[in-house]
């Protein structure tokens, strides 16, 4: 097609510009229809010469839309090719969401089972906690009276947070087990004998489960104490038969002074923990 149009157009130029019927002078007959003739002929070459030039350009005009057509297809194609990367990337970081969701969610389930049965044992060693509380002297229960009366609040601790539940319990069974382990000496308490009327007495707690109070009785018999826990709490109980025994437990306790000496008292085995 090209070649053809082009090789049209190259004829009506040569026929434009070089027909010899328009170089030669008029002669003979004949010669006005001769012109006439090549009049018409010239006019439609110019206007076929004509319409090949503007095919020529809608040609050339489409070839450069082609072009940039094929450019723009190009750039689709790698759109297309980018989202379609895309796609396929979000389908599988959805699956891996999914996948750990189910993973999470079952987790999440185990903890929950691990949660229901630590709050059912911690409630009970809070119950025991309660009991025990009953059990502990004095100076405990002074050192431990704000922790001691959370714990006695049991419907409100319950629905607190379970680590501050787990932490009053620890703290609680921590300062048992220093105390188990020391001598408390208390001065100034007061104390009754069997005659009812209060005393001021020293005290000395060994431990958890037994105590030793004196008084020097200055304007009266001494007074003789042995203490150990009940469930009614701590009971005191007179015992002058060994008041010079406890006498002297009580001042070596206390650092009144005197040499360290080995006292015999009898032991009394408590029960009801």
């Amino acid at each position: 097609m090209r070649k053809f149009v082009k090789s049209i157009g190259w004829l009506a130029c040569i026929v434009l510009t070089q027909s010899p019927l328009v170089a030669q002078e008029d002669v003979g007959p004949g010669a006005e229809e001769t012109r006439q003739a090549v009049a018409v002929l010239r006019s439609r070459l110019q206007e076929t010469r004509d319409i090949l030039q503007g095919l020529q350009q809608l040609e050339r005009e489409w070839e450069e839309d082609r072009g940039l057509l094929e450019q723009g297809i190009d750039a689709r194609k790698s759109e297309i090719e980018g989202l379609t990367d895309d796609i396929a990337k979000a389908e599988e970081r959805k699956l891996t969401a999914s996948q750990e969701s189910a993973e999470n969610a079952e987790r999440r389930l185990e903890l929950e089972q691990v949660i229901d049965v630590v709050e059912e044992q911690l409630k009970r060693f809070e119950d025991h906690l309660r009991r025990l509380v009953k059990w502990m002297p004095e100076p405990f229960l002074t050192s431990q009276r704000t922790n001691i009366a959370t714990l006695n609040k049991a419907e409100e601790l319950e629905n607190g947070p379970l680590a501050q539940r787990v932490q009053l319990t620890l703290t609680l069974l921590t300062q048992m087990e220093k105390f188990q382990s020391q001598i408390f000496p208390v001065e100034g308490e007061m104390r009754s004998g069997k005659d009812g009327k209060d005393r001021l007495v020293n005290t000395i707690y060994y431990g958890l489960a037994l105590a030793f109070s004196y008084g020097d009785g200055k304007s009266s018999p001494p007074l003789a104490l042995v203490g150990y826990p009940t469930d009614e709490g701590w009971k005191f109980e007179e015992k002058p038969e060994f008041a010079n025994e406890i006498g002297k437990i009580v001042a070596l306790g206390s650092g009144g002074g005197g040499e360290p000496a080995v006292v015999n008292l009898a032991a009394r085995i408590v029960e009801g923990l």
